[in-house]
């Protein structure tokens, strides 16, 4: 082997050995375990979308963000009020322009319990469930593709979807992050 042989080895095998800088102690994302009420079990959580800190953050700041919506004038908390145990009040809550919905916003509490979503049951997971009020044009009339590509590089955006899913925020860390903070919303 000649020397530049040798020597291209040797820089091969020095970066094969560094540490991968992407994931380490310091950067990766911190487990998040909710409080429960005594006797409650942990929520099931799927495989693809485990409870962290920073990924329940995002989802925080996406549920009272009024970007999901296309005329930035609701958010999900404008329906799923904080101080009514995360519902509406009204029959039939009010979306984009004061249209009226075809449904009332029920309570988010223990939704991490429910194994489907919607009156009819027809939603999967939560994660799902989100793309259904952001898409409805009689609630946010937005499209995900364009609210993700709003805020991708916004904060506290950008790094929590960074520091929760190694990836920039798309549909997929929207979703996600959404879920997981609605799984936190869990009352005795």
């Amino acid at each position: 082997m000649t020397k530049a042989g040798y020597i291209a080895f040797f820089l091969l095998v020095l970066s094969a050995c560094r540490k991968d800088e992407r994931i380490t102690a310091s950067t990766a994302p911190t487990p998040y375990f909710p409080e429960l009420p005594v006797g409650f079990p942990l929520p099931a959580v799927p495989d693809d979308n485990p409870l962290t800190l920073e990924g329940v953050r995002l989802g925080k700041a996406l549920f009272f963000s009024k970007a999901l919506s296309r005329d930035g004038s609701v958010s999900c908390a404008s329906c799923h009020h904080v101080d009514r145990a995360f519902s509406d009040t009204v029959a039939l809550s009010l979306g984009v322009q004061g249209a009226v919905g075809f449904r009332n916003s029920p309570t988010l509490a223990n939704m991490a319990y429910h194994p489907a979503y919607f009156k009819d049951g027809g939603v999967p997971s939560l994660e799902l469930q989100v793309l259904a009020p952001v898409h409805d044009p009689l609630e946010m009339d937005h499209d995900i593709l364009a609210v993700a590509a709003d805020l991708k590089d916004q904060e506290p955006f950008r790094s929590l979807s960074m520091k929760a899913y190694d990836r920039e925020l798309d549909p997929y860390v929207i979703t996600r992050a959404i879920a997981s903070y609605e799984r936190t919303l869990i009352s005795g």
